[in-house]
């Protein structure tokens, strides 16, 4: 299928998990959003939080001006690691509240920074297959554009090299042979962040399925996944066929190496805000 830009555009929903302080990073998140993006595009925003009666008060204000949707889900405030371990699990007991025929995962602390960027996502989501974002700080680019890199930023190389000699691939892979997001060395490339990801309406929901009963299955053997979620994404990434995107759509401006890509989705320096936790 290709989008008829002469048609209506399908429904694509943005979905956000944000407890406690990080509350106020997907209000930032959301006010990106009112800069950049079309308010007259058909988008609906699912915010899964600790703190609905806040949401629904401020939910007309917050929507003024646009014709979005706005869904709003309860999840508990835990300690971490558990808000991000859980983070399948929590979408699924909501899934009654996204409607949209394409799904796009933001972590909370992510802004908008590109008008067209949900309608580039949803040509990307067409297939039957999830999508996934190489992780900035290990996206390379390759051939001679690689090589380049290193001779401008030899201390780039160094810590490639030593990243390669323990992990056996660029990326914090699963190790531990007992988790289930554990992935073999030769497998190792491409390390994706957990961020930033999407997938068509079904193929969301199998995925996230897999991946809750993985995290749990892990959790009854006393088994915590290195990076929670972002593990098992890997996992799922090098074992099924998915399509990855450059960190466009997680871009970090610390990263002089990303230089050149479009920003079209920001990871937000936390250390701008005053007094954030977890």
């Amino acid at each position: 299928m290709v989008l008829d830009m002469k048609l209506e555009l399908p429904l694509i929903t943005f979905v956000s998990i944000a407890t406690g302080r990080y509350l106020a990073f997907w209000k930032n998140q959301f006010n990106s959003a009112k800069h950049y993006l079309d308010k007259s595009a058909r988008i609906e925003f699912v915010l899964l939080t600790d703190q609905i009666e806040e949401l629904e008060n401020a939910s007309e204000e917050l929507l003024r001006g646009t014709n979005w949707k706005l869904q709003i889900g309860y999840v508990p405030h835990q300690e971490w690691p558990f808000p991000t371990l859980y983070k399948f699990k929590h979408i699924i007991s909501n899934w009654n509240l996204l409607n949209g025929e394409a799904i796009w995962h933001l972590d909370a602390d992510m802004v908008f920074s590109d008008r067209d960027v949900h309608i580039s996502l949803l040509k990307l989501l067409q297939e039957n297959e999830m999508v996934f974002v190489s992780h900035p700080g290990y996206f390379r680019s390759k051939g001679a554009s690689k090589l380049c890199l290193y001779l401008n930023w030899p201390p780039l190389l160094l810590k490639d090299l030593k990243c390669l000699v323990k992990e056996r691939g660029l990326g914090t892979w699963e190790k531990n042979r007992s988790s289930l997001a554990f992935v073999e060395s030769h497998k190792r490339v491409n390390y994706v962040c957990g961020g930033s990801w999407g997938g068509k309406r079904q193929t969301f929901l199998e995925f996230l399925n897999e991946l809750s009963n993985r995290v749990n299955s892990d959790f009854y053997s006393s088994i915590i996944a290195r990076y929670h979620d972002e593990s098992h994404i890997n996992w799922f990434r090098v074992n099924y066929a998915c399509k990855v995107l450059d960190p466009s759509y997680c871009y970090e401006e610390s990263y002089p190496h990303l230089n050149g890509l479009q920003k079209k989705i920001i990871a937000v320096d936390k250390s701008e805000f005053s007094n954030w936790e977890r």
